[in-house]
Formats: structure tokens, sequence, C-alpha cells
């Protein structure tokens, strides 16, 4: 699309101390003469990472070349495999800090249970590597006290 646009400034009206311009088209012309440009410098990793996302997690073992196909044919975006690397593991290593906040919370569960259910039997395993490392969760066990007597 060409426009070419012809600049008038009027000397006489004055805004304060700004002159008023007005812009004037005259020939407008509809033909689209660029070439189609596959570059932009906006779609970094982070804004990859959010939009794939969902894709990425609910296939975790998904390939980087079906993933930078996927952001070409969505995004019309041409990247390097090193941006969809770089998203494919923001994603992940927000899914592996999501689980270890699951975890926490697992604890807080578990001491909500024997304070509401005083009776009830409530076994959270875990292992350990070593002493120092941090526990992985194994299993979680709870019989309710109404559960024992009936």
């Amino acid at each position: 699309m060409r426009l070419n646009i012809l600049i008038v400034m009027i000397m006489g009206a004055y805004l304060g101390q700004m002159m008023l311009t007005i812009l004037i088209v005259k020939i407008f012309h509809d033909e689209h003469n660029c070439c189609v440009s596959f570059r932009n410098k906006m779609i970094n990793v982070k804004v990859i990472a959010n939009d794939f996302e969902a894709t990425i997690k609910d296939h975790s073992k998904m390939k980087l070349k079906e993933i930078h196909r996927r952001v070409a044919s969505e995004m019309h975006v041409n990247v390097n495999m090193t941006r969809c690397r770089r998203a494919k593991k923001m994603v992940k290593d927000k899914l592996a800090g999501n689980f270890e906040e699951e975890f926490v919370v697992l604890w807080d569960y578990a001491d909500e249970l024997r304070l509401k259910n005083p009776g009830s039997i409530i076994n959270m395993a875990v292992n350990r590597v070593t002493y120092e490392s941090p526990p992985h969760f194994k299993r979680f066990y709870v019989c309710f006290e109404a559960l024992k007597k009936a």
C-alpha cells in the first residue's frame, strides 16, 4: 500500500506556540508491493514459552523440530532452534517448580487432616538418597476415623 501525502502548513493557525499541520492524501494506491518477511525480533523465548506452554505440558517429549514447525505455522515467523530449546526448557523448569510447590502444600494438607479428623491415620512416605538430599514423594495414605469405626 502506497500513499502520497501532501503536507500543508497553515501559517495563520496557531495553537499556543505550535503550528497546525494538516495531512491531505492526494493519491492512494491499494496494491501491496512489499515482500513478506518472516523475521520478527519481538518473538522471543518468553513469547514462545507462553504461547506453547499448554502444548509442551501435554506433550513433554515433543521434539524441537516439532516446536519449530508449530511456531512457523501458527505465528508465521522463522525462529532458530536455540529459541525453541530455551522456550521448552523454560516451560519444563516452570513445571518442576510447580511440583516442588505442590509437594510443600502436601505436608500442610496432612497436618490439616490430622487437626480436623482426630483419630485418623495419615502417613506420608518419602525417600531420601542421602541424609542431606531433598525428599522424594513415595506415597500418601489416609484412613479416616469414621471409616475405621464403620
